[in-house]
């Protein structure tokens, strides 16, 4: 409805196998939101990682760049 491509979203969520395995299997660019500070120590690697939602647009500046 948005007529956005892939490139162009950047998905936020605090599930790596649900939320972040999902959005990169459509080629979308992922943040995790990982509050308890959890250390990721699996296969899906999302592009950023982030313990507060305070923290999101500091910390993908080389997301908006390039829109």
């Amino acid at each position: 409805r948005l007529n956005l491509r892939p490139d162009e979203i950047l998905f936020v969520g605090d599930s790596l196998d649900t939320d972040v395995a999902g959005a990169q299997g459509v080629g979308i660019q992922t943040v995790w939101l990982t509050r308890n500070k959890l250390k990721n120590h699996g296969k899906i690697r999302p592009d950023y990682e982030i313990i507060s939602l305070a923290q999101l647009i500091d910390e993908t500046q080389g997301f908006w760049r390039n829109k």
